[in-house]
């Protein structure tokens, strides 16, 4: 059985804990936010990798490590890294694309991305595709809450979500 694609990965420890990200040759495919546990992390990018050929590459994620570690430091970070959604749908891959449009420290509701991305009847298929962004902070899916200003859910807990836009001055603490 030939294998599909090469991931690069790393791992690596900031204030918060154990980062993980991984990479094609396309850009950024997955992302875990902070972890307890190295193990942890790299158990993370084993379910990410499942039947794919992985390699350690600690130095190509210099950049992402330097803005990881600015953004929980409170540094207005904007990601920049190309990013891998070739294993996403094309109405997945829109609705990743609209929420990346969303600047720090800002937030926009479930319908305005429906409404961006030309189905504004697909609220609930916005919030389902947001489920499955593996790549959390580049593709910044805590940016996006409830029309009624509830922060609605979050793949990494309610608690990340309050978090994170408390640090982008989003919300107040």
């Amino acid at each position: 059985m030939k294998l599909q694609k090469k991931i690069k990965y790393a791992v690596f420890k900031i204030d918060e804990g154990w980062c993980a990200v991984c990479a094609t040759k396309k850009g950024i495919s997955f992302f875990t936010l902070p972890r307890a546990s190295k193990e942890e992390a790299m158990d993370a990018i084993k379910k990410h990798t499942v039947d794919l050929e992985i390699e350690e590459a600690p130095d190509s994620f210099e950049r992402i490590k330097k803005d990881i570690v600015n953004y929980f430091s409170g540094k207005k970070i904007e990601f920049e890294s190309s990013i891998d959604l070739s294993k996403y749908t094309p109405f997945q891959s829109a609705v990743f694309t609209a929420a990346r449009s969303i600047p720090y420290g800002e937030t926009r509701s479930y319908r305005w991305i429906a409404k961006k991305i030309g189905n504004p009847k697909g609220v609930r298929a916005v919030g389902q595709a947001l489920k499955l962004n593996k790549i959390p902070l580049i593709i910044p899916c805590h940016r996006i809450i409830e029309e009624n200003g509830r922060l609605g859910g979050f793949s990494f807990g309610i608690k990340w979500k309050e978090r994170l836009l408390q640090l982008e001055g989003a919300i107040l603490a």
